[in-house]
């Protein structure tokens, strides 16, 4: 048996077609939200520079936020979107992030 014996007659699909048109809207939908909000909304000192260039989803899309919804999300700049990845506690402070979980937990 040869090398080829093993290789796929055609390729293969890395994503859906209908993950694909998910996807395509939501790049929309980001665009669109961008442009209407184009100030970075954390200002974080002294890591901001003021310009929105990613959102970030304050509940974030695996413990149940939703991928496309406006209240969910902050326009924020690079730098300040690192910060609040990296500093949890203080971001939930302020209200950058926030818990799927309701009651009263350690640390939370």
């Amino acid at each position: 048996m040869g090398a080829d014996a093993y290789a796929p007659d055609a390729a293969v699909r890395r994503v859906s077609k209908a993950r694909l048109k998910q996807h395509r809207q939501y790049l929309q939908w980001k665009m669109d939200v961008m442009g209407r909000r184009m100030r970075c909304e954390a200002r974080v000192v002294p890591v901001c520079t003021g310009y929105g260039s990613e959102l970030h989803h304050v509940l974030s899309r695996s413990q149940g936020g939703a991928l496309m919804d406006e209240a969910n999300v902050m326009v924020v700049c690079r730098w300040c979107h690192h910060w609040i990845e990296h500093h949890p506690r203080e971001a939930k402070t302020l209200g950058y992030k926030k818990s799927p979980w309701k009651g009263p937990f350690p640390n939370e």
